[in-house]
């Protein structure tokens, strides 16, 4: 269990708390994307029946394991809409990730100098106990993976792969750039430190090399010309500028120490992929992943074919698969583990929380929450598209975390319309005053 999972339980046994011990009274938002998740949750129980009727070797237990710790990880979603957090809370929060987005970006930087030049920390070692575990063998120790195209080390910073750091990226273009370009201000006082972290996270994103970041990067763009009514022409014109004059000087520093463009490389590794996609001839850059994504998507795919309604069960590609451990592509993962039905619920989930999201950004009232609320929405979109289409996070927290903060807007949004309320008290009677009365009395009898 990773460190975030862990401080989940302290979070959960403090809303336990604030609804059992403290007897607090619940005031909850009802929405559309509430009843998807509801059918994604019960989806996911659905899809234990095929291990326990085909069951091969720990399947069953696999899959119970799995069910356990996914609904562990759901649970999340429900918390963050009893708790009395409001948008300061998640303001602080956000402002927390844009300061340690500095550091994550310029040790990028030094990173790729630092292997260049030998120098300390150009390296950081991660321990695979999963990968270790399922072959069999002792602890892995391992460098971040994936690390090298051609003769240019990709940048990964404190991540264990270089797609990890541009996903970081985007969602911080999120808090930052977007709603700089939508008219709605930015969350840190100053404007230079705004750019700033702007800058940087457009330097991570080049030296990650990442495809998927620079596609999530256009497709974000691209959906605040189609959803914003208000935007601001001249930032865009002005981050549009900055960013080719930032990502071109980025470019020249890696060619005059590697010699090496990332820009051309950047090039060729889609040339390879479109033509290799045209031709049916495989000509793809050294190191190039797209083969094995597309490759476990299709395995996938084969496994859905074996029970097309519920799948072959939570956390069992591995079991059921001759061909991978996992599947890249969350929708092809949860296409072949929990079938037709999970599959259907997981992309409704994302699109009425996107709808339900977009809603509350169009009617918000106060303006300061109008930030957090276009934040919250393309946030939303880009972790859909990563999910659905390149990344398989299901079955971890962070897509768990950025679903609850997005329901939590969701639920803010809503309270400050008066739309839909729902008022609940899980228990009548205090029971930290009767206890408290308990011990009064105890130690006067005594």
């Amino acid at each position: 269990m990773s460190l975030i999972e862990l401080s989940l339980m302290a979070y959960y046994l403090f809303t336990l708390k604030y609804i059992i011990w403290d007897v607090n009274e619940v005031t909850i938002s009802k929405f559309s994307a509430q009843k998807t998740l509801w059918i994604f949750t019960i989806a996911m129980l659905i899809s234990g029946f095929y291990p326990l009727i085909n069951p091969i070797d720990k399947s069953a237990f696999q899959f119970l394991k799995t069910f356990i710790h996914l609904y562990y990880l759901v649970f999340f979603l429900f918390s963050v809409l009893i708790l009395p957090i409001n948008h300061k809370t998640w303001k602080g929060v956000i402002r927390v990730w844009l300061w340690l987005s500095i550091f994550i970006n310029t040790y990028a930087v030094y990173q790729l100098v630092a292997r260049i030049f030998d120098l300390p920390f150009a390296w950081i070692e991660f321990t695979n106990v999963v990968s270790a575990d399922r072959v069999a063998q002792d602890n892995i120790q391992t460098e971040a993976i994936v690390v090298k195209f051609e003769s240019f080390y990709r940048a990964t910073s404190i991540f264990t792969e270089p797609s990890t750091l541009g996903v970081f990226n985007i969602i911080t273009l999120c808090f930052t750039a977007i709603p700089l370009i939508n008219h709605k201000g930015r969350l840190l006082k100053s404007s230079l430190v705004t750019y700033f972290i702007i800058a940087l996270s457009l330097i991570g994103i080049t030296l990650t090399f990442s495809l998927i970041a620079v596609a999530s990067l256009f497709l974000i763009f691209f959906a605040t010309l189609i959803f914003e009514k208000k935007k601001n022409w001249k930032f865009f014109a002005y981050l549009f500028g900055i960013s080719a004059l930032v990502i071109l000087v980025a470019d020249q520093i890696v060619v005059s120490y590697m010699d090496v463009s990332i820009l051309s490389l950047f090039y060729d590794r889609v040339e390879g992929i479109i033509y290799s996609l045209t031709s049916g001839r495989q000509e793809f850059v050294s190191g190039e992943s797209f083969v094995d994504r597309v490759r476990t998507s299709a395995e996938g795919f084969r496994l859905w074919q074996m029970n097309y309604l519920s799948g072959v069960g939570l956390g069992n590609t591995y079991n059921y698969s001759n061909e991978v451990v996992f599947v890249d592509s969350g929708l092809f993962a949860i296409l072949g583990e929990t079938g037709l039905i999970g599959a259907l619920s997981f992309i409704a989930l994302f699109l009425f929380t996107f709808l339900n999201i977009k809603r509350i950004d169009e009617l918000s009232i106060d303006s300061e929450n109008s930030l957090i609320n276009n934040m919250a929405k393309y946030l939303i979109l880009f972790i859909a598209f990563m999910n659905i289409v390149t990344s398989n996070q299901y079955v971890g927290p962070n897509m768990w975390f950025y679903l609850g903060f997005t329901f939590s807007i969701i639920n803010l949004g809503k309270k400050e319309l008066n739309e839909d309320q729902l008022k609940i008290k899980f228990f009548n009677n205090n029971l930290k005053e009767r206890f408290n009365s308990g011990i009064r009395s105890y130690l006067k009898s005594n």
